[in-house]
């Protein structure tokens, strides 16, 4: 029977709370204890602290830069910061009067309202990347304003554009908003300096700049409400210097090395060894390439650069070894190669590529001309071929060289 009676007694009077303070407790207490036991008192963290719920909660927010990474293989970027986020919360406020003129204090996030932000463009969505996820320390002034600091480190996904590699720059957006509340709700706004920089430097990319961007966000689906957004840009620049060192000045080798296997004369052993040095180059630096980027993405200049200059490469050899056999089957095939290097001798075509006017000399090679003939030095046949490579040499030449400043730019 006493107990029925004891639970019914505390049924009514309930356990004492935290506002119930005795006046032992008031007085052995200090006067910090005192307020926040009053701010504390009836306050409900998940409840929007404005006392007309139709007025939006404004919340300013700004970046403190410290660092960040950018992965091209993963496109994704990494930045570390501090978000300093200021709001003004109508249960929070009190008459500095009434407690020793204390216009300030400090509350863990965990024991007031926070805005939840989140980060909507986060890499890996299997949990919520709230920036209050973890308790921080704020302040709280006798007027209502609450600033927080909370550290964060948001991974976000960024597609690289490798086009212009190594000299390429990235565009990373990191795009925050609440992630339930509507802007009619929580208005989120950038602070008069949106962003400052503490940054680290990275020893890989530099940073260019970091731009802001508002989203009203007006969607067809919610013709009602508005779901605002803030996007923080990142412009990011790769420093180039060890890639010149090891992918520019390789390729500047392979663009001499074709170049100077033209002036070798068709006939000479040389040329055709250097061809064949110059084809295992060109496939150890795509192999190269192909270690060095990922496989994803627009197809990188450099890489088009290597496969055109692969392409000619093997074109090269291929007109070698035919040549080498027009050289030695020349006896039998007099006739027809004399009938085409006449053609490219008159043709306007022929005197650009073979760089040289249309002479009496060239003339009466080309028709096989007798006075001409007594100033020849070498056989008819002889120069004959030796026009026919040049031409082929100099096409050839034209083509590489068209072919490096199209992938350039």
């Amino acid at each position: 029977m006493n107990v029925h009676i004891f639970l019914f007694l505390l049924a009514i009077f309930g356990v004492p709370s935290n506002c119930d303070i005795t006046d032992c407790e008031m007085s052995s207490k200090q006067i910090h204890y005192h307020l926040r036991n009053d701010l504390l008192c009836d306050y409900y963290y998940d409840v929007r602290p404005k006392m007309d719920h139709r007025n939006a909660t404004k919340v300013l927010v700004r970046m403190i830069l410290q660092s960040f990474t950018y992965d091209m293989y993963s496109n994704t970027i990494t930045v570390n910061s501090w978000m300093q986020m200021t709001w003004t919360d109508d249960h929070l406020k009190w008459p500095v009067d009434s407690y020793d003129n204390i216009d300030l204090i400090h509350l863990s996030s965990t024991e007031i309202w926070t805005p939840d932000i989140a980060l909507y463009n986060k890499l890996h969505h299997t949990s919520v990347n709230r920036l209050f996820e973890n308790g921080v320390d704020c302040i709280v002034r006798n007027t209502g304003k609450v600033t927080c600091v909370p550290p964060n480190q948001l991974e976000a996904i960024c597609s690289a554009d490798l086009t212009n590699y190594p000299y390429d720059k990235q565009k990373c957006v990191l795009r925050l908003g609440s992630w339930v509340h509507s802007g009619e709700e929580i208005d989120f706004r950038f602070a008069n300096k949106p962003v400052t920089m503490d940054t680290v430097p990275n020893g890989e990319w530099d940073l260019v700049n970091v731009t802001v961007d508002r989203h009203n966000g007006n969607y067809s689906c919610c013709p009602n409400n508005t779901y605002p957004s803030l996007a923080y840009i990142f412009t990011i620049q790769r420093r180039p210097s060890y890639h010149e060192a090891t992918l520019i000045t390789p390729a500047i080798v392979i663009i001499i090395i074709s170049l100077f296997i033209f002036s070798l004369d068709v006939a000479e052993n040389e040329r055709f060894y250097l061809i064949i040095v110059s084809l295992l180059f060109h496939l150890l630096y795509i192999d190269n390439l192909s270690w060095e980027l990922p496989k994803v993405g627009n197809v990188p200049n450099i890489v088009l650069f290597a496969r055109d200059s692969l392409i000619l490469c093997l074109v090269q050899f291929m007109l070698t070894v035919t040549l080498r056999h027009m050289i030695k089957a020349s006896g039998n095939n007099s006739g027809w190669i004399s009938s085409v290097v006449g053609t490219l001798v008159q043709s306007k075509v022929g005197q650009v590529m073979l760089v040289f006017d249309n002479t009496v000399k060239a003339v009466a090679i080309a028709k096989g001309d007798e006075d001409g003939a007594n100033i020849i030095e070498k056989s008819t046949m002889e120069n004959n071929l030796d026009y026919i490579s040049a031409f082929v040499n100099n096409w050839v030449n034209a083509i590489y060289i068209f072919e490096n400043k199209f992938s350039n730019n």
